[in-house]
């Protein structure tokens, strides 16, 4: 296994979960990362079972979380998948943007995805897009040391490092 699931059984001092044992642990060094900063809020991109060892309570910080929909035939879902890649496109995002405020990730438009000012809240950020083909109808051509998947009609839709 390459990681440790968060609903595994597992003793501890603090109780029979990882749950358990992180505790209020997260929330405390999340709340410490936040200080000295202007504008501290906290957007989760984390799944719902990682995000669940976060005692929400502990925070002492304004926190938004994304979601990201894939749309076909008129209906919106989420793409366990495809949310899964949001997830790290958006953080790569924040990075080469040099991110500092919450409000400019209304603006991420990578992969096809765009702010849902409509279905979000204050507190639920929602993007979608046109679903894509599934990965296995995507055309892959190699670009230097990545394979960059094109969709059928050549949007570029994932660089995958080999």
């Amino acid at each position: 296994a390459y990681r440790l699931e968060m609903g595994v059984r597992i003793k501890t001092k603090r109780g029979g979960s990882l749950y358990d044992f992180w505790g209020d642990k997260i929330a405390k060094a999340l709340n410490e990362a936040a200080r000295g900063h202007k504008d501290p809020t906290l957007v989760n991109c984390a799944s719902q079972e990682y995000f669940g060892a976060v005692d929400v309570k502990a925070l002492n910080i304004p926190m938004v979380t994304t979601k990201f929909f894939e749309e076909k035939d008129g209906s919106s879902k989420i793409i366990s998948f495809y949310a899964k890649k949001a997830r790290g496109l958006m953080a790569r995002y924040v990075i080469d943007n040099r991110i500092e405020r919450a409000e400019d990730l209304r603006a991420f438009d990578v992969a096809g995805y765009s702010f849902q000012k409509s279905a979000s809240s204050d507190t639920e950020w929602v993007f979608s897009r046109p679903q894509p083909p599934p990965p296995s109808a995507a055309k892959k051509a190699k670009v230097g040391s990545a394979w960059l998947a094109r969709s059928e009609v050549g949007a570029e839709t994932d660089v995958v490092p080999l």
